[in-house]
């Protein structure tokens, strides 16, 4: 039973950097940017690799495995197809290293066919929950599974191979399936587990920050109203005036005046966005009223918007607050768009007992940093915006008990997916 201790050492090597990255991040109270914890993925996934081919498990005299292909699984699925195709280099040059003609002629024959699945699946792997993820972990097991016997009976029975026993009984390769698929299930576990203790710390920062933004705006915004009232009563009296020279600058005092009024006027909306009576409301109704809203603005800016409605779907909600809060993001969509064949599109159904609205538009996208960003004091993407108009959609969703995520790509356009509770009207 000496495999048994083999196999825990492997776990520990493919485990342990993904407790000890968490550890310190978590303690740390960072949150570190995707491209940082990619690159840490690749190097923490290329060490496991290496570590288990050099402390294999040892079932008896002729018959080893490791469990170098789960990191790589791993780095392409969490990764993508750079920092996976990064960590299959490292793997191949240090197999080559260590040398022996039916290791390499194997790995690099294997490799490439039981990835083929990973990189299949790793676009549509975030949106996956986690009962799919362990179901597709079964299946890339198995091709695993089969893609080494293939290589073994190929290489013994064309390309003059040591005989393997790993094959010769049966109990060899449950046993090699089995390990293999605790390990990647265990450690699929632990990312998820993590990355969703990430998304709730950020989510806990950005409230954190909203609520002090909030206490603020509204002290700042009444104090502000007051002498601009005064001083707009004043500037129109001043239009009256017989003298031409003075009167010309009356309509940019008045402009500016409309839009420190309108920038107030958020700040009061972002400190009075308390929900004050949940009701049943219509899915429909919310968005079209929306989207009638924009109806000018979004012609002004010939950014037509179109809508998708699965079935009416109830939420659980305050309808003035919600419909602000999808306003803002559909004009910051709007806005995002700068092509002449430039649109945004609105869809709606459900999911996990939650009505999700997304909004999709062909714009300039955002990095992942600028994303980390959206909904900050003072930040916006737009020259003419204030980032008042997000921060209020994000407070109004959260206090719907509620959730917003992006996912955008430079020059290909952004996914707002809002998520609230409600329920699927009945008949």
């Amino acid at each position: 039973m000496i495999y048994i201790k083999d196999f825990i050492l492997h776990l520990f090597f493919i485990l342990f950097p993904i407790l000890l990255y968490h550890s310190i991040t978590f303690y740390r109270n960072e949150i570190i940017n995707e491209s940082m914890q990619k690159m840490y993925l690749f190097i923490s996934c290329s060490i496991s690799s290496i570590m288990c081919m050099l402390f294999p498990i040892f079932v008896h005299a002729g018959v080893n495995f490791d469990l170098r292909g789960i990191p790589i699984i791993i780095a392409i699925l969490y990764g993508g197809y750079l920092y996976g195709f990064f960590t299959i280099v490292v793997l191949l040059l240090f197999r080559l290293l260590i040398g022996g003609y039916d290791g390499i002629i194997s790995t690099f024959i294997a490799t490439p066919l039981y990835t083929i699945l990973p990189a299949f699946l790793y676009p549509y792997w975030a949106d996956f929950n986690k009962k799919i993820k362990f179901v597709a972990s079964f299946f890339i097991i198995s091709i695993k599974f089969l893609a080494l016997y293939f290589v073994i009976y190929f290489g013994h029975s064309f390309l003059q191979f040591q005989y393997n026993h790993l094959f010769e009984d049966f109990r060899y390769a449950i046993l090699l399936g089995v390990f293999s698929f605790i390990t990647i299930v265990l450690a699929i576990f632990l990312l998820e587990y993590f990355l969703d203790i990430a998304a709730i710390q950020r989510q806990v920062q950005k409230t954190k920050r909203l609520s002090m933004v909030s206490s603020l705006a509204a002290s700042v915004a009444h104090e502000i109203r007051t002498p601009l009232t005064v001083v707009k009563g004043f500037s129109q009296l001043l239009g009256t005036e017989q003298n031409k020279s003075n009167k010309e600058f009356v309509p940019i005092i008045l402009h500016e005046l409309d839009r420190t009024e309108e920038i107030v006027q958020n700040f009061l909306n972002l400190a009075n966005n308390k929900v004050s009576e949940m009701k049943s409301i219509s899915s429909i109704e919310l968005i079209d009223s929306s989207i009638e809203a924009l109806t000018t603005y979004s012609s002004n800016s010939k950014v037509p918007i179109d809508c998708f409605h699965e079935k009416n779907y109830r939420l659980k909600g305050d309808f003035a607050p919600l419909c602000e809060a999808l306003i803002n993001i559909l004009k910051n969509s709007i806005d995002a768009v700068s092509n002449p064949h430039g649109k945004v599109t609105v869809k709606c159904f459900m999911k996990n007992k939650n009505v999700i609205i997304q909004v999709k538009d062909n714009g300039v996208g955002m990095t992942s940093e600028q994303i980390e960003r959206l909904g900050e004091p003072a930040y916006n993407l737009i020259e003419k915006g204030t980032g008042l108009g997000l921060m209020t959609a994000f407070s109004i969703i959260y206090a719907h008990g509620g959730d917003i995520q992006f996912k955008s790509k430079i020059n290909k356009g952004t996914v707002v997916t809002i998520s609230i509770p409600g329920y699927k009207k009945g008949a």
